[in-house]
């Protein structure tokens, strides 16, 4: 009985207080830098020449928060099947 009980009063705790931390802070400049360095790829150019794109990498959240990632990002940079999977992902983050 007590077992069970922690165990529904920490799923409790879980579902009110996952919410919060979902949204911490960005690390900007990271971001940025990132951005810059997967500029001088020709795939990511031609989507950040294109405005509507350009204006995700620095407004969306779930763009910059992908971004952050110096790990999906060194995958971006070599990897094809990844570069496709991120234009997937940006389009679905303009139909939002």
């Amino acid at each position: 009985m007590k077992k069970k009980f922690i165990y529904l009063f920490e799923l409790f705790l879980t579902l009110i207080f996952s919410p919060l931390f979902e949204y911490r802070s960005l690390d900007t400049r990271m971001v940025d830098r990132h951005i810059n360095e997967l500029k001088q790829y020709s795939w990511f150019l031609l989507l950040y020449e294109d405005e509507k794109f350009r204006r995700l990498f620095y407004t969306n959240y779930k763009i910059r928060k992908y971004l952050e990632s110096p790990f999906r990002v060194e995958r971006l940079m070599k990897n094809s099947h990844a570069q496709e999977k991120f234009k997937q992902y940006l389009g679905k983050q303009l139909l939002k």
